[in-house]
């Protein structure tokens, strides 16, 4: 019916060449589905064949007992290779380890751990090496005012004796020879609440020993401040004499120039001078001491801060957990190549041997503070600092 109206529409004249076209398509498709087949179908049915034959090989061969048994021959052979390298890797690994332990439990590896644990803090000392010029170690512009140190730089020692030392003391002279009795007072020294003066507190009496013709006190403890003192009736007497004056001179220099550390009590000799009159009922004491302390005096004024090398020492005094005032640490310093100063503990054997630009102290507030002074004349005087 297609083709006739195609014919109705050329002979009217009204045909059009896509119209045509298509007839001639439908008429092909028709010509295929009436089964004559064309040979592009042929060929891919033929390739789907002999792609189903291929498998169809494929998978009787592999179903067959020789291939099965190749497989099972082939599989053994890799798992026994890979064991074979496991095994391997295994006893390698456990004998680098025992290797390891041996090593690591033997004495001589304690001993270079050992070593090499204190190898850092030993070469850093080692190899510090000091600024060959000393000229101008740092800018040394000041930028405050001078401050003056010195025991009795604001104010004159104050000496406080107890009622109970005192009591001691008499009924001592009272059952003793006459006078003049010389014995001693001990007691301890404290800075005051505003670091500008010292007190002596004078809480216990020794009447001393005689040793080798000198009159020695007999319970003094490392740290006392002790006092000397004399009971008398005459008024003029003086409170020191030329000889004590002069142990006392001597007993102070060897305390500032000696090796072991420096305390403000060596800092001070007490001489204590008590006339006393005695009553039926009372007794009256008039009580005149006397002091010697070094004369060095230092001016100290503020600088430009100059860098300090970060050290455990120096995490330690900065950190919020610092020590308490009355916990007081002190030091040396040196310095580095880099013009870096590194802070060294007072304890520390190596911080006497090395060459030292100045001293560093914590506990105190003001620069102005007695232990201050006491600390720099230990490292003005000592005998034990070689290199200032």
């Amino acid at each position: 019916m297609e083709w006739k109206k195609g014919e109705e529409s050329e002979e009217r004249g009204l045909t059009h060449p896509s119209i045509a076209q298509r007839g001639t398509a439908k008429q092909q498709v028709r010509a295929s589905s009436s089964g004559h087949r064309t040979q592009p179908i042929r060929r891919w049915r033929a390739e789907r064949r002999s792609e189903s034959s291929l498998k169809s090989k494929r998978d009787k061969s592999k179903s067959s007992p020789e291939a099965k048994r190749d497989e099972s021959e082939s599989s053994p052979k890799r798992d026994k290779s890979k064991s074979s390298l496991r095994l391997k890797k295994d006893k390698s690994e456990s004998s680098l380890k025992s290797k390891r332990d041996k090593s690591e439990s033997s004495p001589e590896s304690k001993r270079d751990k050992s070593k090499s644990s204190l190898r850092p803090v030993t070469n850093s000392l080692f190899s510090l090496s000091f600024p060959k010029s000393r000229c101008a170690l740092w800018d040394g512009t000041p930028t405050g005012d001078k401050t003056l140190l010195h025991l009795c730089a604001n104010r004159s020692p104050c000496v406080r004796l107890t009622e109970k030392a005192l009591r001691l003391a008499h009924r001592h002279v009272r059952h003793g020879s006459k006078p003049p009795l010389r014995c001693f007072f001990l007691g301890s020294v404290c800075v005051d609440a505003d670091e500008e003066g010292v007190t002596v507190t004078l809480d216990r009496f020794d009447p001393g020993r005689d040793q080798n013709g000198v009159r020695v006190p007999s319970a003094a403890l490392p740290g006392d401040v002790c006092a000397s003192c004399v009971f008398t009736s005459d008024p003029g007497a003086p409170v020191q004499s030329e000889a004590e004056l002069q142990q006392a001179f001597k007993t102070l220099h060897q305390s500032i120039s000696g090796r072991q550390s420096l305390d403000l009590a060596q800092t001070l000799r007490l001489g204590l001078h008590v006339v006393w009159t005695q009553a039926l009922d009372s007794a009256d004491f008039s009580l005149t001491w006397s002091c010697v302390s070094p004369a060095s005096s230092v001016h100290v004024e503020p600088v430009r801060a100059v860098h300090v090398i970060p050290t455990a020492l120096l995490r330690s005094l900065t950190s919020p957990a610092r020590p308490a005032a009355h916990s007081r640490q002190k030091g040396f310093m040196t310095m580095d190549q880099s013009r870096k100063l590194l802070l060294l503990l007072e304890s520390d054997p190596k911080a006497l041997s090395l060459p030292l630009v100045g001293l560093w102290f914590s506990g105190a507030t003001h620069v102005h503070s007695p232990q201050v002074w006491a600390w720099i004349l230990r490292f003005l005087y000592s005998a034990s600092i070689q290199d200032r």
